[in-house]
């Protein structure tokens, strides 16, 4: 059994699902469900490591940890704080002025959970398992820190003969600076390659050198003598074969995996449900938007059918009338937990809770009240069926220290993000401008300009005021942190951070900046492009077409008579008609093909690569199909036609004339009869 880990929750769910993990991961638990009986429970059992909630009877989360840590005999057991209102800056500052360690906010999944806690109480290696890692990525990440064990010894004498000037008054200026910043790289670079001992002891001398670093003011006499003992400690464990020796090798395997359902291209969707009109109907709508729609009446036949050919989805009723088992059950039985199993979207004609939770205890990926919104099933099957690739994250690292740099850059980029490395301050705002990133990793502590200064100088900028500033650093200072978030950063994470922590936050923060920048770019009911960001595009992609000599194409689409299904059935249905139009744009086109909403009614299309007539065809195949598609309206349904216009980049052409030209095109398409494409004329 590996270390003891002590768990306090008045939650008994919570506990369970705490000692289930941990134990599964071979260390030891003991519980207690009140803060009192948690602080008896840690002075009785001397745990390796306490993961506590928050908001604990008898003793509060907070109170735990301050009576921990004023207690000289309890103070060095690390305290994870595990809580559900644990989101805002004042609380995870409050956290660390009453002595935490680290916190998890809830839901807390099992992989955050054990990188948390094996960073303050590793397993034994023979307790962990191996990490699914790429034989050539491992080998990188060991040159890497072989690069860094080799390289200790001249760093410390470079350390000492710049100690040895600074107490003799020799030294430069800026020496202690200069003398704080290598023990504070030190102290991080040797956290995160798993040197945790010498970690530990560079920053007991970091701490020692602060206060004379910033202020200038002379070291007292008896911080001077703990500094040399300090320096001398480092000399000493790096003389150790065993203080040089990585404790941990994590790399988690599900960031290095494809996405569960990336490989699905089949587009077969199962409906089962025993009301055959609406499955009828269902299907057919289903099927103007490119899938291929199977209906089964039966529970009893769906095991049959879906093993003859694997669907792409099912979506299946949860009741059945005559049926002594519901959908839910039927799923449950034919997918267990475990096996492979399609999407499963379940219909109902009730919403209410139990129903749904019955849904989701089933393995449900979505779940719909009848009447079905086709436009939002569609959605949703495109996204579960046909998941598009998604462009990796871009991530600056800026990190003085070379072999940091392309440590964190292997993590997340094995992660599946795109990484640009600076090694100087100075050059940020050239990598900025060059690789858009769209979050920047940095050090606190730089030669030339602090990691302070140049969040400064990058929020000076415009266009940078919304991107995502992280700082990674070995700094432990409350004040320095906030001041930190204070001039613009967004998040700051310690340097020997478990790689699941750092992928996580980094991950976390890019993707919301990137959804942010969808938000300012995209129209808010359909997600296409809105008229501004079209017009950009229209002018990037005549310049691209005209630089590789490739055909471009332009269509304008107009729902034909929109106004008047506004004033009769209301707007909620013309927003169905609109947004079920973006779905089969979306289904029908290429990701290389770019889509807007240009306002009201008129969509823009552009067709990369692809002449006139080519477009035609392929537009006039979307008209057809969304004639044929039936939007629910109040106590009725309706149906609509386009009418599109379609023009090509002729020579002599910009972006201006090929938007006029395609405009001309749906006129004539419209004063011709309407519900046709129309070419331009010449």
């Amino acid at each position: 059994m590996g270390p003891k880990i002590a768990v306090v929750d008045d939650e008994p769910k919570i506990r369970e699902f705490l000692r289930a993990v941990l134990e599964g991961a071979g260390y030891e638990v003991v519980e207690a469900a009140d803060g009192l009986s948690g602080l008896a429970l840690v002075e009785k059992e001397r745990p390796a490591c306490l993961v506590t909630d928050l908001l604990l009877p008898r003793l509060s989360g907070f109170k735990l940890c301050q009576q921990i840590k004023g207690t000289p005999s309890l103070s060095s057991t690390p305290v994870v704080l595990v809580t559900g209102v644990y989101r805002k800056d004042r609380y995870r500052t409050e956290g660390k002025q009453h002595g935490a360690d680290a916190y998890l906010t809830k839901p807390v999944s099992p992989e955050e959970l054990l990188a948390a806690v094996r960073e303050f109480a590793p397993l034994p290696t023979s307790s962990q398992k191996p990490a699914a890692v790429p034989e050539d990525f491992q080998e990188k990440l060991n040159a890497l820190r072989e690069v860094f064990a080799s390289g200790v010894g001249a760093r410390l004498d470079e350390m000492d003969a710049l100690w040895s000037a600074v107490r003799s008054g020799q030294a430069p200026a800026d020496g202690p600076a200069t003398l704080h910043r290598m023990v504070h790289s030190l102290a991080g670079t040797a956290g995160t390659f798993g040197y945790t001992a010498l970690s530990v002891a560079a920053r007991s001398v970091e701490h020692l050198l602060a206060d004379m670093a910033e202020g200038g003011t002379p070291i007292p006499a008896d911080a001077e003598a703990a500094v040399s003992e300090g320096l001398s400690r480092l000399r000493e464990l790096s003389a150790r074969p065993d203080v040089l020796r990585p404790e941990i090798e994590v790399v988690p395997a599900r960031y290095i995996e494809p996405p569960p359902g990336a490989s699905r291209t089949g587009k077969l969707i199962l409906l089962v449900d025993d009301d055959r009109v609406f499955a009828l109907n269902l299907g057919m709508q289903i099927s103007h938007f490119g899938y291929d729609v199977r209906t089964v009446a039966r529970l009893e036949d769906l095991a049959g059918i879906a093993g003859e050919t694997p669907p792409a989805a099912i979506i299946l009723d949860i009741l059945f009338t005559g049926e002594t088992e519901k959908g839910t059950e039927a799923a449950r039985r034919l997918f267990p937990e475990g096996r492979p199993r399609p999407p499963l979207v379940f219909l109902s004609e009730a919403g209410d809770f139990a129903t749904r939770l019955e849904a989701v205890r089933a393995g449900g990926a979505a779940f719909f009240t009848k009447p079905v919104e086709l436009g939002d099933l569609i959605g949703t099957l495109d996204s579960l069926t046909n998941p598009r690739p998604v462009d990796p994250l871009r991530v600056l690292i800026v990190e003085d220290e070379p072999a940091l740099a392309e440590h964190f850059g292997l993590l997340l980029g094995q992660a599946g993000m795109k990484i640009a490395k600076v090694n100087r301050p100075q050059d940020a705002l050239q990598a900025l401008s060059e690789f858009n990133p769209e979050l920047v990793l940095m050090d606190l502590y730089m030669p030339g300009c602090n990691g302070l200064e140049l969040a400064a100088v990058i929020r000076q900028i415009p266009g940078f005021l919304t991107l995502p500033i992280v700082f990674l650093s070995v700094e432990s200072r409350i004040q320095q942190q906030m001041k930190a978030i204070d001039l613009g950063a967004d998040d700051f994470l310690t340097k020997n951070i478990a790689p699941q922590y750092l992928i996580s936050s980094v991950t976390a923060r890019a993707q919301r900046a990137r959804i942010l920048q969808s938000f300012m770019s995209r129209d808010g009911l359909t997600g296409l492009l809105n008229h501004t960001h079209m017009k950009e595009q229209i002018v990037v992609e005549v310049a691209r077409s005209r630089r590789v000599g490739s055909p471009l194409s332009l269509a304008m689409i107009d729902v034909d008579r929109f106004k008047e299904v506004n004033d009769t059935h209301g707007h909620a249905t013309g927003d169905r008609v609109l947004k079920s139009l973006s779905y089969l744009l979306r289904q029908r086109l290429r990701r290389t093909d770019v889509l807007g909403r240009f306002g009201g009614d008129e969509f823009a299309v552009l067709l990369t690569d692809t002449t006139a007539d080519r477009a035609a065809g392929i537009l006039d195949e979307v008209r057809a199909a969304f004639a044929q598609v039936i939007h629910p309206a109040e106590g009725t349904t309706v149906t609509c036609t386009l009418s599109v216009g379609v023009a090509g980049l002729e020579e002599g052409m910009d972006a201006q004339s090929l938007s006029e030209a395609a405009d001309r095109a749906l006129y004539l398409a419209k004063e011709g009869g309407r519900n046709r494409v129309a070419p331009a004329r010449p």
